[in-house]
């Protein structure tokens, strides 16, 4: 089948589906979050579809009543779904950050993204994207590619500094799977980590140990002993935060999910220069305020320059931890570039253990 790329309503918002007839990826203009990644024959999302109704960035300030508090949280889970960029924070605003309109996570997911361009010929399909951030003073163009006959999308992302400055610089691809893929049994999971820390301080309803050191794949209970990062979910009512070091000799990072019940399997591959690390978000049935609800089972596979989601003025304090920069630097005028690699495959049969992302991706 050839590829395609067209303008569809994704859950009442406006949105491009670029499909080759193997798989499909769907982009929301309101926010750029890559929304759904599927097999056309299955039609299973992989990505985070929260449960709650959203809205487009721009009627934020509409809301949805009885849905979201007045919360920077809300804010941004008022349009979020799926994938999402953060930038050029990964985590909190300062104040004065909030006080001027951002929310969690940057700008890039707060604004509305304009089609620069949609190429589609036999072989392939390209779709270009921009936005400005005018609070940030950056600007970011997505390129999503996809071959005809493949199941795996190029995404290729380039950020410009508008100011005459060299200014301290953050970015996460904040990839979210949802509870369509891991619901019912556990997924398997694996990644070329080989050390990581828990969150600093501990969260609600955590089991692991806050500020601890561990090894991959052991991640330290708060009751002692471990748990294996490779199986998630693992308990009712769970929510933890923790991040991982790419193995510093690697070019490349990346993480590959298998889901038996569904004979399917996820893979994103990235460059580890622009994201040495890899922050894990689990969310199991344990938030209460809105909108959560403890309506939500996700799993957050965010990778990153900055180690944790904490403010600019965090990282920029830890400076550095396990021997790996917490945070970049962006020169004047400077335009940084990256790409990753996202795709899906099938397995014929149950597995005992996900596998390397080198099966389906030049590493």
């Amino acid at each position: 089948m050839s590829c395609t790329i067209d303008p569809i309503s994704f859950r009442g918002r406006p949105a491009i589906a670029i499909t080759n007839g193997v798989v499909e990826l769907v982009v929301l203009t309101g926010g750029g979050h890559l929304a759904a990644f599927k097999m056309v024959e299955q039609g299973i999302n992989v990505l985070w579809e929260p449960h709650w109704s959203t809205i487009e960035p721009s009627m934020r300030n509409l809301g949805i009543p009885g849905e979201f508090d007045d919360s920077l949280e809300s804010k941004l889970l008022s349009s979020l779904l799926g994938h999402n960029l953060c930038l050029d924070v990964f985590g909190e605003q300062s104040q004065g950050e909030s006080d001027a309109g951002l929310t969690f996570h940057g700008e890039a997911g707060m604004v509305t993204w304009e089609v620069d361009s949609a190429e589609v010929s036999s072989s392939s399909a390209t779709l270009t994207l921009t936005a400005f951030l005018r609070q940030s003073a950056l600007e970011v163009s997505r390129m999503i590619t996809l071959k005809a006959g493949e199941a795996s999308l190029r995404v290729r992302e380039s950020v410009r500094n508008l100011v005459g400055f060299e200014r301290v610089y953050g970015c996460a691809e904040h990839a979210t799977l949802g509870e369509s893929f891991l619901k019912d049994s556990p997924a398997l999971f694996a990644c070329n980590a080989d050390k990581g820390i828990t969150w600093p301080t501990g969260a609600e309803l955590s089991t692991l140990s806050a500020n601890t050191e561990f090894d991959y794949p052991d991640l330290p209970l708060a009751a002692g002993g471990t748990t294996d990062w490779r199986s998630y979910p693992r308990a009712y009512e769970e929510g933890n935060l923790f991040t991982m070091r790419i193995r510093p000799g690697d070019s490349s990072g990346w993480f590959t999910a298998v889901q038996n019940r569904l004979k399917l399997g996820v893979y994103y591959v990235w460059e580890r220069e622009a994201f040495p690390w890899l922050m894990t978000w689990e969310e199991a049935y344990n938030r209460k305020a809105l909108p959560w609800g403890q309506g939500e089972l996700t799993r957050g596979m965010e990778f990153s320059s900055y180690p944790f989601a904490l403010s600019r003025r965090d990282n920029v304090a830890i400076g550095e931890l396990l021997g790996v920069p917490a945070f970049q630097w962006l020169d004047a005028h400077e335009t940084r570039s990256t790409e990753f690699t996202m795709g899906l495959f099938p397995t014929d049969d149950d597995v005992t253990e996900a596998p390397p992302a080198s099966e389906f991706c030049a590493l």
